[in-house]
């Protein structure tokens, strides 16, 4: 087995030899594999990639699930959408919400995607007069607060500077990252970014922060559920 680029967004493909079709799990480009190259067919697959659990325009159910390692406010959940939970004949939920936004980010060898969802019922202590993003990644939803930053000197000092610890911040992970493709509506100005700076902040423990620079000095400042 070797592993190849994807020549559409640049990820990592593992090739098996034998094998010429290939789906990209990352931007969904259907690739040929031909005299040992990819090559793209410019063509998207029908094949949604994992996680996809959320869905623009959707209606979900966070819905009680000891199994899953989905959490809200260190409750265990599964997400279900309308249609699912009406299949399933469920009754109870924890919250109900509606996705109004989506965002899909590329880095060097994977992606990930933010969805922005508007409360319309909850059983949980979720403040209903704030703007929530749920971000799949690492196989697993987070859901935070969303804000708006306006303190553009305190990220870029936390973004450059060289140590752990800064103004009584952990500083977790930090990285650039591109906005691949987003569907309306949001909440603040945004196009198709190229190397948009992301910090993953704790402070003070145990609560975890994510600020993001957007284009056009954007900066948003997410709270951890």
């Amino acid at each position: 087995m070797q592993q190849l680029t994807c020549p559409s967004c640049w990820a990592k493909i593992d090739i098996v030899p034998w094998i010429v079709s290939y789906v990209c799990p990352y931007c969904n480009t259907i690739l040929l594999f031909e005299r040992q190259e990819l090559k793209s067919t410019w063509e998207k697959s029908e094949i949604v990639p994992f996680p996809t659990t959320l869905k623009y325009w959707q209606t979900v159910f966070a819905v009680k699930n000891n199994d899953s390692n989905d959490q809200i406010l260190w409750k265990k959940v599964g997400y279900f959408s309308e249609e699912e939970f009406n299949d399933k004949k469920l009754s109870n939920y924890l919250a109900k919400f509606y996705v109004y936004g989506h965002v899909r980010y590329i880095t060097d060898n994977s992606f990930y995607d933010k969805f922005f969802l508007r409360v319309l019922d909850s059983k949980l202590d979720i403040k209903k007069d704030k703007d929530l993003i749920a971000e799949e990644d690492e196989w697993q939803i987070k859901l935070y607060y969303l804000e708006k930053l306006e303190d553009k000197w305190f990220f870029e000092k936390l973004f450059n500077t060289d140590k752990v610890n800064e103004e009584g911040f952990f500083i977790q992970e930090k990285w650039i990252q591109n906005i691949e493709w987003f569907e309306w509506w949001l909440p603040f100005e945004i196009t198709w970014v190229k190397n948009s700076k992301y910090l993953n902040l704790v402070w003070p423990w145990p609560k975890n922060y994510l600020v993001e620079n957007l284009w056009n000095w954007e900066i948003l400042f997410w709270e951890w559920l």
